[in-house]
């Protein structure tokens, strides 16, 4: 046993090992996650319509039917007297869908207001994370009601 080994003058010098945790959780890994996370609930919650695997928060939500769907089937789950037919929703008219949507969410789910219509119609790649943003408060909504996904 060598008494010099305990003395932290002298031990050598080691830098800690990186561990791949955290060398990988850069703000776009963490954001990439977010992303794929929240399409992966909204495509789980959403597989009783069909609309096929929803895969962006920018072209996909610019008519209006899947915020729509959101909010349909958590009113629908809840017996809510403003439950209307997801089928009757025409894409072509994108503003009064979105708008629908929008204000059923504040209405009936207490959903804020956070975006304008012209933020889903017009949404870009870029403008995803104002859409994900939105979205977010919908699966603690969902989880209160009950449903699982």
């Amino acid at each position: 046993f060598d008494i010099k080994s305990l003395n932290p003058a002298t031990k050598p010098k080691t830098t800690p090992p990186t561990h791949f945790l955290y060398s990988t959780l850069t703000p776009i890994f963490i954001l990439r996650m977010a992303r794929k996370s929240m399409l992966n609930w909204v495509n789980i919650c959403l597989q009783d319509y069909d609309f096929g695997e929803i895969k962006d928060f920018c072209t996909s939500w610019q008519n209006g039917i899947i915020l729509n769907a959101i909010v349909h089937r958590l009113l629908k789950h809840n017996g809510s007297p403003a439950l209307f037919d997801i089928k009757s929703l025409n894409p072509a008219n994108k503003e009064e869908n979105v708008e629908k949507g929008i204000t059923l969410a504040f209405s009936e789910l207490k959903v804020p207001k956070i975006l304008d219509v012209e933020d889903f119609v017009n949404a870009t790649k870029q403008d995803e994370r104002i859409v994900m943003t939105y979205i977010a408060f919908f699966p603690p909504l969902y989880k209160a009601a009950g449903i699982e996904i």
